[in-house]
């Protein structure tokens, strides 16, 4: 079997995707195998845009961090009061 001592891989992954800890568009990355670690996107890119991001030559790109809208904090916290309402002793 073949292993890669390191490797940047762009995942777009519906099955797996569960918000921000598992982001359905990041890029996987490793450098050894007990090292490895995402970075999320805010959207899909495509093939050139990946080698865009990897070419030293070319500019730039910044890593910003995810700011969650104000309808899915206004969701997420009705979701979170729902369930403390219901598990309350009357």
């Amino acid at each position: 079997m073949i292993t890669e001592p390191a490797y940047v891989r762009y995942d777009y992954d519906p099955k797996g995707a569960k918000g921000q800890k598992h982001p359905l568009c990041h890029f996987d990355c490793n450098f050894i195998d007990v090292h490895h670690y995402k970075i999320g996107l805010h959207y899909r890119v495509n093939l050139v845009q990946v080698e865009d991001l990897l070419d030293k030559d070319t500019d730039s790109w910044f890593i910003a961090k995810y700011k969650e809208p104000a309808l899915e904090i206004k969701k997420r916290l009705k979701v979170r009061f729902t369930k403390t309402r219901k598990g309350k002793c009357k």
